[in-house]
């Protein structure tokens, strides 16, 4: 097992070195084709800052990498789409609006109903028996019903 393992450790540094070394050749083979482009365009540019470009490549310098994902970004996509999501949400801010609205007017709707049956059960039909009793009282001949009348 130990023979297996010291092999493959010395394969995987043969491999590695290969590899540094095939980067070295591609970075070569990069930095001629580089200098050829150069001057079939007619500009000369510094072997110093082909490296400079070269080393920029392999740092992913000029590659794009997403945010993160945050409240920032997606703020950021709403802004972006606002086109869209601004009358989406007009819309949904106007029947938010209007559905309170209706509550608060059904709420006022029957407190104002509740405040009437109080004010009759309380006020008018006591004040309307009152005037039945006194016109049934004078109306009535019969001292029986005068007597059914006051015990009301």
């Amino acid at each position: 097992m130990l023979a297996m393992d010291v092999v493959d450790t010395l394969r995987h540094e043969d491999a590695l070195v290969e590899k540094e070394l095939s980067q070295d050749m591609r970075d070569e083979a990069l930095k001629k084709r580089l200098r050829q482009i150069y001057e079939s365009q007619g500009l000369t540019v510094t072997d110093r800052i082909r490296d400079e470009g070269i080393k920029a490549l392999k740092e992913s310098r000029f590659a794009y990498t997403p945010p993160e994902p945050s409240f920032a970004t997606f703020m950021a996509k709403l802004w972006i789409r606002r086109r869209v999501v601004g009358p989406a949400l007009a819309i949904l801010v106007a029947v938010i609006v209007l559905f309170i609205g209706w509550q608060v007017w059904r709420a006022d709707e029957a407190a104002r109903v509740a405040e009437q049956i109080q004010i009759e059960i309380t006020e008018t039909l006591p004040k309307a028996l009152t005037v039945a009793a006194e016109a049934a009282r004078a109306a009535a001949t019969d001292p029986d019903a005068i007597a059914q009348i006051d015990g009301w």
